[in-house]
């Protein structure tokens, strides 16, 4: 039997240590089943076998060494069980394998560098574990590799410079974990990818300027760092960029004007920094923008006209404290598609708010992380509309 393929059944109990026997099988499909129990070590007897899909069940206990012996494995899915224990360091043996998929389970323990000799992985998997220990420098070795998880885990130490000789990598993910130092300039060197996530880490230093080589780039999530500096120019060479959330850094200095040539850019996130200077009119440039969140910067100045140029907008945040914006408010042309303002804290605003806008009080949509439809702003003698009388 070459085959045996028995995926979303309601198959129940422990996996038979019997199915060693089954020597000239290629490929065993157990997934979506209701397994418990630990994987026979006996699988590791199945040496012809290119293809193992046992991910959602109920498996529990640690991975089999063993798996180590399927050498002929090009695809190897275990995720969403209830695996523990560390990872075996003779999966490294498994060099024909393009796919590993181990994310969701329990997994402890340190990523082994035994990984670095997988020279045909494509796709590496090992988000929602709890490994721990720094990221080994041996990952860079998979350069065939086009997509790396490893969110959501509890690794460490500074994210290694290796990871720039992954060139054929498109997506990164690399969310919530304890990561420190800075952002390594050989990243820019990765201009296949097409999404970067490194939020909720513990990254510091400056975001470097060779960020502008990632052309291909359409997401970039860098939020809830503790990054500082300037934002680069060079932010204005990532054209293909639909989403750029760098909120809660300590980010500052002004936005550059380059910001204005994300002409894709469908959600900007630069709230919770330290931003400072006026507005760069060329925001209004952005005519894919739907979410344009400013919030608790000290952008201070005029609120440019341009804002009204934004015809998709959906959400609008400029609330700033201390108070500093001042001048006419753009009401007339905002779109109709809008559906959350706040413009709190700026009472030297100059304007009179439609009636329409005055609803968003009574509604209840969402647009974005976890934004409701309204409008927010301060009663001053020259804000008129609403509950407001000048």
């Amino acid at each position: 039997m070459a085959e045996f393929l028995c995926p979303e059944n309601s198959l129940s109990g422990s996996l038979p240590s019997e199915l060693g026997r089954l020597t000239g099988i290629q490929e065993l499909v157990l997934s979506m089943n209701s397994f418990t129990g630990s994987l026979p070590n006996e699988l590791g007897q199945l040496t012809s076998m290119t293809l193992l899909e046992i991910y959602r069940n109920s498996l529990n206990g640690s991975i089999p060494s063993d798996l180590g012996r399927l050498t002929s494995m090009e695809e190897l899915k275990m995720s969403r069980n209830a695996f523990t224990g560390s990872l075996p360091s003779e999966l490294g043996q498994l060099i024909n394998m393009t796919l590993l998929e181990i994310d969701r389970n329990s997994l402890n323990g340190s990523i082994p560098s035994e990984l670095g000799r997988l020279i045909s992985i494509e796709e590496l998997k090992m988000s929602r574990n709890a490994f721990t220990g720094t990221l080994p420098t041996h990952i860079g070795l998979l350069t065939n590799m086009t997509l790396l998880e490893i969110h959501r885990n509890s690794l460490n130490g500074s994210i290694p410079s290796e990871l720039g000789w992954l060139t054929s990598i498109e997506e990164l993910k690399m969310s919530r974990n304890e990561f420190t130092g800075s952002l390594p300039t050989q990243l820019g060197q990765l201009t296949n990818m097409r999404e970067f996530s490194c939020y909720r880490n513990s990254l510091y230093g400056s975001i470097p300027s060779e960020s502008g080589q990632l052309s291909k780039i359409t997401s970039l999530n860098l939020r809830e760092n503790s990054l500082s500096g300037s934002l680069p120019t060079q932010i204005g060479l990532l054209t293909q960029l639909t989403e750029l959330s760098l909120r809660s850094n300590s980010l500052d200095g002004p936005l550059p004007s380059e910001i204005g040539l994300l002409t894709q850019l469908s959600g900007l996130w630069v709230n919770d920094c330290f931003f400072s200077g006026a507005f760069p009119s060329e925001i209004g440039l952005m005519e894919s923008l739907q979410i344009l969140n400013l919030r608790n910067n000290s952008f201070s100045g005029l609120v440019i006209s341009e804002l009204g140029q934004l015809g998709n907008l959906q959400e609008l945040d400029l609330a700033v404290s201390p108070p500093s914006l001042r001048g006419p408010f753009p009401f007339d042309s905002l779109p109709g598609s809008l559906g959350y303002l706040n413009i709190s804290g700026s009472p030297g605003l100059v304007g009179s708010i439609p009636e329409e806008l005055c609803f968003l009080q009574k509604s209840s949509c969402s647009y974005g992380d976890d934004a409701q439809c309204y409008i927010d702003f301060d009663c001053s003698s020259l804000l008129c509309g609403c509950d407001c009388d000048c």
